[in-house]
């Protein structure tokens, strides 16, 4: 499970932390998020003579500074900072207290139970941690990150039947969650549940290939690697226009180069297919290109000109195999190799098409009064595995006239509208750089452009999934310092 290669109590911590940073992020850069009256500015500055006194580890003096900002301004992050300067004086009892006090008066606060499960769990408490993940739960059932923190728990426990229960319930609330998938697969693969454990693990890995690099040194998931299911999992996956594909004869590495089903190769980028078998021959159609390759040949012609392969195509198990660079580069698509994680990427020739009869302005109007922008900060919890200075920002196109909209946009127009929407909201995820917007319809992502603060936007380059790549949409909960699943409203 990729949870437990990391020590649980540091990840339970994580919680802490991140509120600490936020809370710093807050107040020691002179910012509020409280409405500008003299009771917010009083506590503000209570607050920051909190953080002085912390840093001079003189925790009484915190805690005093703490107590008359919450006597000010009754806010939950001002529990947790007390609990915290409790935690480094020892005192958790009564730092459990405070956390209790929170709860009662902001039950939506989930961060108060996972940092009372934090504690439980420094005192190797498990079960009363459980308790709280589960009460926290119960008063907040959308929380996808009280979910997440139970699994991590009863990972120490080694309860399966609990684990399986958590992990599916959480997957319920956010069917595309990777980590999730992973080790729900995991669990499965321990009780000898085969099928499970590959369906999960399948989609995991569709999620991220990277998953495969995970899989394949996971001694929990022995009792599925001796299946060919696994070995096709972990093998070379290819992605055309950010559609996963799928083939009843894997592909096979040549020299250095990838072998395909034809059948797939050709349908899937819009080609039309023949089949000669006297001479054993490919021929291939799409629009103005022809495509001609004979089995067990290193040459090929494209339009009626000779092409040299580096490998030929082959016959395995009944199945024509084709390389999937030629064929797809000849029909004017472009394709990319990630050798870690052996997978193929091939991307469709790019072409405008604005028929809409709209100006670019009036298209960038009608979208900006459209789609959803959900912010992912680094810093806060999310299920991407930020760092805490890097940062998303996804666009959410709520009806199929808003993808055919930004669809008519050119190229360029595309990187200009992303990038502009991206500096204009930069002060949801101030501070982050890089950061990745992604236009996103029905929960597949069409493009993805990766840009910075200020950037300049011919230096950018614009990523496309005609097909929709399968992406986990969320949004944050700053304020109670989690997130859910954007489609679960």
């Amino acid at each position: 499970m990729k949870t437990k290669k990391s020590n649980v109590k540091s990840k339970l911590s994580t919680t802490i932390l991140a509120v600490l940073c936020i809370i710093m992020s807050i107040f020691c850069s002179g910012l509020t998020v409280y409405a500008d009256d003299t009771k917010s500015n009083e506590a503000s500055e209570y607050i920051t003579e909190a953080y002085a006194a912390i840093n001079e580890k003189n925790f009484d003096l915190a805690l005093e500074y703490c107590n008359k900002a919450i006597g000010v301004v009754s806010q939950p992050i001002f529990y947790s900072l007390k609990s915290q300067i409790l935690i480094y004086q020892e005192k958790y009892d009564e730092a459990l207290n405070t956390l209790d006090q929170a709860i009662a008066l902001f039950p939506q606060y989930t961060n108060a139970y996972s940092e009372k499960a934090s504690i439980y769990s420094q005192l190797e408490k498990y079960d009363e941690a459980v308790k709280c993940y589960k009460l926290g739960i119960k008063d907040n059932p959308k929380d996808l990150t009280l979910y997440t923190q139970l699994s991590y728990i009863l990972f120490e426990t080694g309860d399966n039947t609990e684990i399986l229960e958590c992990l599916e319930k959480l997957i319920e609330q956010d069917p595309y969650h990777e980590e999730a998938l992973y080790n729900l697969a995991c669990t499965y693969s321990l009780i000898n549940k085969p099928d499970e454990a590959l369906s999960c693990l399948k989609k995991a890995i569709v999620l991220s290939p990277k998953n495969k690099i995970y899989a394949i040194d996971d001694d929990e998931l022995s009792n599925i690697k001796n299946t060919g299911a696994f070995n096709v999992l972990t093998g070379i996956g290819v992605y055309v226009d950010g559609k996963s594909l799928e083939f009843d004869v894997p592909p096979s590495l040549e020299d250095g180069r990838v072998l395909l089903p034809l059948r797939v190769v050709f349908e899937s980028l819009g080609a039309s297919l023949e089949w000669v078998d006297s001479t054993k021959t490919v021929k291939g159609q799409m629009g103005n290109i022809s495509l001609s390759l004979q089995i067990g040949s290193k040459t090929a012609t494209v339009n009626g000109k000779e092409v040299s392969l580096d490998v030929p195509g082959k016959i395995v198990n009944g199945r024509t195999l084709v390389p999937v660079r030629f064929v797809s580069e000849s029909f004017g698509a472009g394709v990319k190799w990630d050798n870690d994680t052996k997978t193929v990427y091939v991307t469709s020739k790019y072409e405008d098409t604005n028929n809409t009869g709209l100006t670019k302005q009036a298209i960038f109007e009608k979208l900006n009064s459209s789609l959803d922008i959900l912010p992912i900060d680094g810093l806060f919890y999310q299920p991407y595995k930020l760092d805490a200075k890097e940062a998303k920002m996804l666009f959410v196109a709520k009806t199929e006239d808003d993808l055919k909209l930004f669809n008519s946009l050119s190229k360029s127009e595309k990187i200009e509208y992303l990038n502009n929407l991206v500096q204009s909201n930069y002060g949801d995820v101030i501070g982050c750089n890089p950061i990745e917007a992604s236009f996103i319809y029905d929960g597949k992502m069409y493009y993805r452009l990766n840009t910075t603060y200020e950037a300049n936007i011919n230096e950018l380059d614009l990523e496309t999934y005609k097909l929709g790549m399968i992406v986990n949409v969320v949004e944050q909960d700053t304020d109670n310092v989690t997130y859910r699943y954007y489609y679960s409203k």
